[in-house]
C-alpha cells in the first residue's frame, strides 16, 4: 500500500490571499475570487491599506492553510486576527488551547530539507537545569555526544555541565539554547563530574550528518538476547540505518529490545510506520493488521481525502512495502526480511519523548507487551503538515499567468488587481512557513494513552545525565532499571561512594523543558487535487 495517503495538495483558487473563509458552523454560499481596492469614499482615503505590512502576507498565508486544514478549525479564535501583527504570536494566540505544536516558523528550510543535507553543528544536545534553588540563571547538562563530532573532540561527554558561555551565564530562554547548538563559535566553561574539574572548552561547528540511530548492542539475559538501540529522529535517511539493526537483531536471535526515546521528539509518519512494522510480532505484520487510526477535521479537506483514498483512508496497517516520494527524491523500501518479532519492549522515555515516538507505543501497545520506564511523556497526540509560503504564492502567481496566458477574459480584471496588489509578495514572504496540526490518532480499539498529557511510566523515574555514564552503558540508571527487568546480571560494578563524590558537586535544581517542537510529519501526495476555479470550498454540514 502507499504511505503517502493522508495530505492532500490541494490548490484552493478561492482561497486567495484576499478572501477569507468564514468560521461559522454552517454552510456558506460559494464565492467568487474577490480583491481588496481602495475605498473612494472620503473618509476612508486615510487608512493605511494592510497590505502595505509586510506581515500582513504570512498572517493571511498562515489563516488561509488553518481555515482549511487545521483539525481544530472551529476553534479558531478569528476576533484576535489583525494582519499586521507579529506572524509567530499570532499563530499562538489564535489555535486551539490543547494545541502546543502549530506555528509560524520565519525560516522553514530546516524543516524542509532532507537530513542529510549536512549543516553546521557541534554535534550534541543537552537539558538545561537551573544552577541552584534561587533559579537565577540556568546550566546545560549534556546528554548526549556524536561521535567524532566537534563536542567528543572538545572533551564533551554525558554529564558535562556547561557553566557559562562565551564569559557569561546562561540565561533560560530560546536564544541562548539555540546559541549553545547553532552559533558560529562558542568558549564554555565546563564542569567535568569525572574529573571533579571546571575545564576551559573552545569549538566550532563543522558539516556532518547526524546518525538519528545512535547506539545498538546486545545483552544476554541468561540465554535471553535482549537489544539495545537509541533513536534520535524519524528521518527518512535512517530508514536504511534501522534495517540494518533490526536485520542484526533479527539473526542473532533478540527477543525483547530495551528503545531508548527519551530525547526522540518525532519526525516523519511514514519512518514512524516502518519502525512499527520492525517491531511488531511477525504474525500481525504478514496479516497486515491494522496499526493505527486517524481523525481530521470536517471541512472539504476530508472530503478530499476520501474520495482520493477510499473510505479506509483514515487507517493506516501493518505492512512491508513502502514508497514515496521527497523533495524530488524516491524512496522503496522492501522490509519483508527484516522484521524481529519481538515479544517485548522495554521503552525508555521522558518530557522529550514526543509526538512520532509517541506514537509508535501507542499503535504497538495492543499487540505486545510493552513496559514503559522513565517519567511522562510529551502528550503530541497529533499530526502535522509542513506549509512554505513561497510555495504557496507561487502556485497562485503561476495560476494567474495561465490564466493571461490563455486570455481568459472572465477573469481578465481579476488577473490585472491581482497583480496590481501582489507584484511584490516574493520580498515580503521569504522563507516564512506554517506547521499546522491535521490529524490525531489512536491505536486499533481507538484508544490514546498518550492523551491528553503524554504516555505515563509503568515505572517512575527520572533521566539522570548528571552520571557521567554514556547511553548504552548498562550503569546507565534508565538502561540499568530496564536489563534489570530483563534478567539481566552481568553489570559494569557501579563506583564507590568515595569515588562517585564528584558528581555530587553540583547542586542542580529542575530540570528546564525547552520549547515543545515535536514534529509528526505528514507528506504530500504525488498527484495534486484541484478544486473548482474560482470557489471557496464549503463546510461539511455535521
Amino acid at each position: 500500500m502507499n504511505c503517502v495517503k493522508k495530505y492532500v495538495w490541494v490548490l484552493l483558487m478561492g482561497l486567495m490571499p484576499m478572501g477569507f473563509v468564514s468560521c461559522s458552523d454552517s454552510d456558506e454560499p460559494v464565492r467568487e475570487p474577490e480583491v481588496i481596492k481602495p475605498s473612494d469614499k472620503e473618509e476612508d482615503k486615510n487608512k493605511v491599506e494592510y497590505y502595505e505590512f509586510p506581515e500582513a502576507y504570512v498572517n493571511q498565508f498562515c489563516y488561509d492553510q488553518m481555515s482549511f486544514y487545521y483539525l481544530w478549525w472551529r476553534d479558531i479564535n478569528v476576533g484576535q486576527w489583525l494582519l499586521n501583527d507579529n506572524p509567530i504570536e499570532k499563530v499562538k494566540s489564535i489555535r486551539y488551547t490543547e494545541d502546543e505544536w502549530s506555528m509560524a516558523i520565519e525560516d522553514i528550510t530546516p524543516y524542509t530539507e532532507p537530513s542529510t543535507t549536512t549543516h553546521g553543528t557541534y554535534g550534541y544536545d543537552f537539558t538545561p537545569y537551573w544552577a541552584d534553588d534561587s533559579q537565577t540563571h540556568v546550566v546545560a547538562v549534556v546528554t548526549m555526544v556524536y561521535p567524532d563530532s566537534p563536542a567528543e573532540k572538545a572533551g564533551l561527554k554525558r554529564g558535562s555541565v556547561i557553566m557559562q558561555m562565551n564569559g557569561r551565564y546562561i540565561e533560560n530562554n530560546n536564544a541562548d539554547y539555540n546559541a549553545l547548538l547553532t552559533s558560529a563559535s562558542l568558549d564554555l566553561s565546563v564542569f567535568q563530574p569525572d574529573k571533579a574539574v571546571v575545564e576551559k572548552i573552545k569549538m566550532s561547528p563543522v558539516d556532518m550528518y547526524l546518525d538519528p540511530v545512535l547506539y545498538e548492542r546486545i545483552f544476554d539475559c541468561g540465554g535471553k538476547k535482549v537489544g539495545y538501540v537509541f533513536f534520535k529522529d524519524f528521518t527518512f535517511e535512517c530508514v536504511d540505518r534501522l534495517l540494518e539493526v533490526a536485520k542484526f537483531f533479527k539473526k542473532e536471535g533478540v527477543s525483547e529490545l530495551v528503545l531508548d526515546l527519551r530525547y526522540n521528539g518525532g519526525g516523519y509518519v511514514t519512518t514512524e510506520e516502518i519502525l512499527a512494522s520492525l517491531l511488531a510480532p511477525g504474525e500481525n505484520v504478514k496479516n497486515g493488521d491494522l496499526y493505527q487510526t486517524a481523525v481530521y477535521n470536517d471541512t472539504e479537506y476530508s472530503k478530499l481525502l476520501k474520495e482520493y483514498y477510499g473510505d479506509d483512508y483514515v487507517n493506516t496497517y501493518f505492512t512491508t512495502s513502502y514508497k514515496w516520494t521527497y523533495k524530488g527524491k524516491e524512496y522503496s523500501y522492501d522490509t519483508s526480511d527484516a522484521n524481529i518479532g519481538l515479544n517485548k519492549i522495554y521503552a525508555l522515555v521522558g518530557h522529550g519523548t514526543a509526538s512520532a515516538s509517541e506514537a509508535t507505543l501507542v499503535g504497538l501497545m495492543p499487540y505486545m507487551d510493552i513496559e514503559v520506564i522513565g517519567k511522562q511523556t510529551s502528550g503530541k497526540h497529533c499530526a502535522g503538515v509542513m506549509f512554505e509560503a513561497k510555495e504557496y504564492y507561487q502556485d497562485y502567481e503561476d495560476y494567474v499567468a495561465d490564466l493571461k496566458k490563455q486570455n481568459k477574459t472572465k477573469y481578465d480584471k481579476f488577473v490585472d488587481e491581482f497583480w496590481k496588489y501582489y507584484a511584490g509578495w516574493k520580498s515580503y514572504i521569504g522563507k516564512w512557513g506554517l506547521y499546522v496540526m491535521v490529524s490525531t490518532y489512536a491505536d486499533k480499539n481507538g484508544d490514546n494513552p498518550c492523551r491528553p498529557n503524554g504516555i505515563i511510566p509503568d515505572v517512575d523515574m527520572r533521566d539522570n545525565p548528571e552520571e557521567p555514564y554514556p547511553l548504552g552503558d548498562d550503569r546507565e540508571a534508565l538502561l540499568r532499571e530496564a536489563l534489570t527487568r530483563a534478567g539481566y546480571t552481568d553489570f559494569t560494578p557501579l563506583p564507590e561512594a568515595s569515588e562517585s563524590r564528584a558528581l555530587c558537586r553540583t547542586r542542580l535544581g529542575e530540570s528546564i523543558l525547552r520549547e515543545k517542537e515535536g514534529r509528526r510529519i505528514l507528506l504530500k501526495p504525488e498527484v495534486e487535487i484541484p478544486l473548482a476555479i474560482g470557489k471557496s470550498p464549503k463546510r461539511v454540514a455535521e
